[in-house]
């Protein structure tokens, strides 16, 4: 599963019928349902990847308009590499924007422009995100001193963001 393939059904909701039949393609058989929680995930961990899908609600206020009303909306794949230290596989696919699992946050910098923000990642590791870039809102999880990442998280652009 292709991280760009998964990234064009952002803003459909797990009903929809397109959306179904590439999750059926790839053998996932399980649809996200509102239950109590705004927030569903489709993981394979030893592909090395998950789905998040969130309310409808939600991803008006911080994407902007559906692609159609219903059910919970796809809005992030999360993808992982071996060094996560948890317990999906790598992700074998190619990663956007010429990133490598092995780049460093200097690399991704050239590559990303400046961070919008940094956050603590676990224990040891750090997060950084870019809220536009080419679209998207991309997230890096780097190892200590910005050696190699650890995950990469990939949304549509926020409505409000600005770098």
């Amino acid at each position: 599963m292709k991280i760009f393939e998964i990234a064009k059904f952002f803003g459909f909701s797990s009903k929809n019928e397109d959306l179904d039949k590439f999750l059926s393609a790839h053998d996932i058989s399980e649809r996200p349902i509102f239950t109590e929680s705004p927030i569903e995930l489709i993981t394979r961990k030893e592909q090395g990847l998950s789905l998040w899908f969130e309310t409808d609600d939600y991803y008006k206020e911080t994407y902007g308009p559906l692609h159609k009303e219903g059910g919970m909306i796809l809005t992030t794949v999360q993808v992982y590499s071996e060094y996560h230290g948890s317990k999906f596989s790598r992700y074998l696919g190619t990663l956007p924007f010429g990133l490598q699992f092995e780049s460093t946050l200097e690399e991704a910098i050239t590559i990303l422009g400046q961070p919008r923000n940094s956050h603590r990642s676990g224990p040891l590791n750090q997060m950084y995100s870019w809220s536009n870039f080419q679209g998207y809102q991309v997230s890096l999880s780097f190892l200590p001193e910005g050696k190699k990442i650890a995950l990469l998280s990939l949304s549509p652009k926020e409505i409000y963001g600005n770098n």
